[in-house]
């Protein structure tokens, strides 16, 4: 089994690390300690792609946490290519997919990414989703 497997399988193990447990808690009434990463992607979009509006509830096991983690340290607010969330008021927030920035929420929300701007010709936009059952 290769090093990169092996590290996969540890972290799909681990119950949601005490950085989360707080916030992870007031998500669901399911103990932080119980939640083990149920999934994990990577993704790379670039011009002309974006993302529908969706949810992540997931098949089968039901998912509590959704983290993404945006990885593209050239990417720009101007760049677009947003996280878009529908919030149960009604209410659209989008949140910029700035690099190092780790966004935390529930998988059963409507999102979507938005299209990306001009400013982003040729440019790859990374991230890395984990979800928490």
């Amino acid at each position: 089994m290769s090093p990169a497997s092996l590290t996969y399988m540890r972290f799909q193990q681990r119950p949601v690390q005490r950085l989360f447990a707080g916030y992870a808690a007031s998500l669901t009434p399911d103990p932080p300690h119980e939640m083990l990463c149920q999934d994990m992607l990577l993704t790379a979009l670039r011009e002309q792609q974006y993302l529908r509006p969706h949810t992540d509830k997931g098949t089968g096991v039901k998912r509590h946490v959704c983290i993404v983690f945006y990885l593209s340290p050239d990417w720009r607010e101007e760049d677009e290519g947003g996280l878009k969330i529908e919030t149960p008021p009604g209410e659209t927030i989008i949140l910029s997919a700035l690099f190092n920035r780790c966004i935390i929420f529930k998988p059963n929300l409507l999102h979507s990414v938005t299209p990306f701007a001009r400013s982003a010709a040729g440019k790859v936009r990374y991230s890395q989703t984990i979800w928490y059952a």
